[in-house]
């Protein structure tokens, strides 16, 4: 699998990590539009409805059921 960034991580607590990456979106475009799109797409692909709706089959179905204690 191949994973494209979807943002950017910084260490919390660390003002200075942050304010270089708030510089470095501001003056790269491009950086910005890739990490948009990348974003959007993740998030289309991963949370759509039947996206959603298979996995929770597939949970249902694979899962052994447990019989209710006495």
């Amino acid at each position: 699998n191949h994973h494209k960034a979807v943002g950017m991580w910084d260490l919390p607590e660390n003002d200075e990590e942050l304010a270089a990456a708030v510089l470095k979106l501001h003056q790269n475009p491009e950086l910005r539009r890739e990490l948009a799109e990348n974003a959007f797409n993740y998030v289309r692909e991963k949370f759509n409805r039947d996206t959603i709706a298979e996995g929770f089959y597939e949970l249902l179905v694979t899962k052994p059921s447990r019989s209710p204690r006495p």
